[in-house]
């Protein structure tokens, strides 16, 4: 009976530990694939940084199946607004708990450029053929947000580490604005 028990307890071990061996659905998907969405790739490397990008796109496993580029692209643009409400927060909350009046009014100009942004990122251009030039306008709210800040000699690491970070989410959905806008007709 002793080695019944031994066989049992074996047995067991390995049948619970099954499951942790196992990718869940998404991962399987991908992994099965052998590589990802050809889409997907194409717009990663125009991003400027690839592996944050595929990160980004793997974070959200519908858009590793995405079978077109508007569905790519408005993902990106919602990831990237709600990074800049990420930013517009992170630049009110350090304007509140500066000590420099002069700082802090800087401080909300960058807070308002950010805010900004959000109406920026959407492809309401397409139609016309403006859609990238609409979206980089955003781009051009955060150079004059670093500006502003130049002008003022307010530089920190946490603030460029807020500009950056934000600017890594914009280049992933200006790439899919670019794609999208060149795969669009515009004009008659």
């Amino acid at each position: 009976m002793g080695s019944h028990h031994f066989f049992l307890f074996v047995s067991a071990i390995i049948f619970l530990s099954l499951p942790l061996n196992f990718p869940s659905k998404a991962e399987a998907t991908f992994e099965l694939s052998g590589h990802p969405n050809k889409l997907l790739i194409k717009v990663c490397k125009q991003s400027g940084d690839f592996g944050f990008c595929m990160k980004l796109m793997k974070s959200k496993p519908r858009i590793l199946s995405a079978k077109n580029i508007s569905t790519v692209a408005n993902f990106a643009l919602a990831v990237t607004r709600k990074r800049s409400l990420v930013a517009r927060n992170f630049f009110n909350r350090i304007a509140n708990a500066a000590q420099n009046p002069a700082t802090g009014k800087v401080l909300e100009e960058c807070a308002t450029y950010f805010n900004e942004t959000v109406g920026m990122l959407n492809l309401s251009g397409l139609e016309g053929g403006t859609a990238t030039l609409d979206v980089h306008y955003a781009l051009d709210n955060v150079q004059f947000c670093k500006n502003a800040l130049g002008g003022a000699k307010v530089d920190s690491r946490a603030i460029s580490d807020a500009i950056d970070d934000w600017k890594k989410y914009f280049f992933v959905a200006y790439a899919t604005v670019e794609i999208i806008e060149d795969e669009t007709p515009s004009g008659p």
